[in-house]
């Protein structure tokens, strides 16, 4: 079952999506919709279409490609306006974007999920807004009437511990910390005893930030999962890596990395809004070939949305 299959969508998803990619579309996309109007095609158009993808960090590779599809199918139909130009650029994006979308987040069925605890666990490198993120996560499940366990398994960092306990007052939820133990383990174990105990429909697993390379670390992460799953059969069932989209090119490479060493299921794309890099949705489906389930839109609690392929190529391509 997918995520966004769990978790239903709300109908101000497209709206929120729209808004966070304003920048977006001002900078590289604005620039790539007035490029198609232009009527000469020559090879300085396809080469001027590569390097505004480029600058949209969408990747010198994938700018290529995407480049020589929309070109093949240009030449071998003969279209050369605007209009139908545009469209062969959409179906492209949205091809793209698709073929991770139907990678499953994970083949585990969840029509019993009412009848049992569902963990999800937020993993990624240190910075990219996992808390804040799981506020947020919570803050939707909230909404929808279901009751939710956050877990403060980053006792490395006493600020993540604060945070979450503020974040889950104000959404309205239990948080499950040990200022007494310093093991993400026991935590996690205290986390998956009392979601049980309490009858909680979500348990969401605040980890700290690692690197990939840090084998001790990635270590405590799998750790955690294995204490958990003893007690929540096959948990994790979901395991979302964060990126901050600030970072482009280089937060997917990390998130990559990261990805080899930890099942990741989904993307939570943090920290959306305000950022001209809207290429890297195009870049996480090209290179982690995982699916966007959720993007970051602002910085309230409830600035937090479901990805839509559709929707989000048709907010992007908006004039």
């Amino acid at each position: 079952m997918k995520f966004g299959n769990f978790l239903k969508r709300n109908s101000g998803d497209e709206d929120k999506i729209a808004d966070a990619l304003e920048s977006t579309r001002n900078s590289w996309l604005g620039g790539i919709v007035s490029h198609f109007k232009k009527n000469e095609l020559s090879d300085v158009f396809w080469e001027e279409l590569e390097e505004l993808l480029i600058l949209a960090d969408v990747g010198p590779l994938l700018a290529i490609k995407l480049v020589d599809e929309v070109r093949e199918t240009a030449n071998r139909l003969n279209i050369n306006s605007p209009t139908a130009l545009e469209q062969l650029f959409r179906n492209s994006l949205l091809q793209l974007i698709e073929s991770s979308q139907q990678n499953s987040v994970k083949a585990t069925d969840f029509s019993n999920a009412q009848q049992g605890v569902t963990v999800i666990s937020v993993v990624g490198v240190n910075g990219v807004g996992k808390t804040t993120s799981v506020g947020k996560l919570a803050h939707l499940f909230v909404q929808q009437g279901k009751h939710v366990v956050l877990a403060g398994t980053d006792t490395f960092r006493a600020a993540a511990t604060e945070q979450l306990r503020i974040l889950g007052s104000r959404v309205g939820c239990t948080v499950i910390t040990n200022d007494a133990i310093s093991d993400p383990g026991g935590v996690a174990f205290d986390a998956a005893n009392a979601a049980v105990a309490r009858g909680a429909d979500v348990l969401i697993l605040d980890t700290a930030g690692r690197l990939h390379n840090q084998r001790n670390l990635m270590a405590e992460l799998e750790k955690i999962h294995k204490v958990v799953a003893r007690i929540i059969p096959d948990a994790p069932h979901f395991t979302l890596v964060v990126i901050d989209a600030h970072t482009g090119q280089n937060g997917v490479i990390q998130a990559k990395t990261f990805s080899g060493s930890v099942r990741c299921d989904g993307v939570l794309l943090s920290k959306m809004d305000g950022s001209a890099k809207g290429g890297i949705v195009l870049a996480i489906a090209d290179q982690l070939k995982i699916p966007v389930a959720l993007i970051g839109t602002g910085e309230s609690i409830d600035d937090l949305a479901q990805f839509d392929a559709d929707s989000f190529v048709d907010s992007l391509l908006a004039s």
